[in-house]
């Protein structure tokens, strides 16, 4: 209530307009954060950081292409935004448009020291691309780095699958069930 007489009272208060989002965000109140992230934006258009909120915003409504908007307004202001091409990259994914997703994960898998996740979201990728070979090639990646790597072994088994390497493909299907027999997708690939 102090937040929101505040920026009646200075409705061009930047900070003050982000800590009112913020709360508002905490309350779960994402219509009203929504429409002050897009105060924010009409007074300047170049607050990244109200981009990605936007785009968070559009993300948790599912409405994936606007997200896209909003994050490509982010990397607009900051191309180094690391987070808002992670954040586009998984909005492309979730329209099953696996080439720009593809394309994103590549250029922010070069912005991290710590790969192996990344590495799976480009597997994956390459998976519903059904470039099985190039998509094993990264699942291996992530699987070397992390090989606790649960997804990553069925990733593998999956491509090998795929490419009729039937032997190698229980390998590391066999592999992933060692590391936890509840998760189903194990057993459907297994059988």
């Amino acid at each position: 209530a102090v937040l929101k007489k505040g920026a009646d009272f200075n409705p061009q208060n930047v900070d003050l307009l982000f800590d009112l989002a913020f709360c508002q965000e905490q309350k779960a109140l994402f219509d009203d954060a929504f429409e002050t992230y897009q105060r924010i934006i009409r007074i300047d258009s170049f607050v990244g950081e109200a981009w990605f909120n936007l785009g968070h915003i559009y993300f948790m409504r599912n409405d994936f292409e606007k997200a896209i908007e909003a994050y490509d307004s982010a990397l607009v202001v900051n191309e180094k935004d690391t987070i808002s091409l992670i954040q586009k990259a998984h909005s492309h994914f979730q329209l099953d448009h696996w080439k720009e997703a593809l394309e994103d994960y590549l250029v922010y898998s070069e912005t991290v020291t710590e790969k192996w996740q990344v590495w799976l979201f480009i597997g994956e990728c390459y998976e519903k691309l059904e470039n099985f070979a190039r998509s094993l090639y990264y699942y291996k990646l992530s699987y070397t780095e992390f090989p606790e790597n649960y997804e990553a072994l069925v990733g593998i088994s999956i491509c090998l699958l795929e490419m009729e390497l039937y032997d190698e493909s229980l390998e590391y299907i066999n592999k992933a069930l060692k590391m936890s027999e509840e998760l189903a997708d194990a057993w459907v690939y297994l059988a």
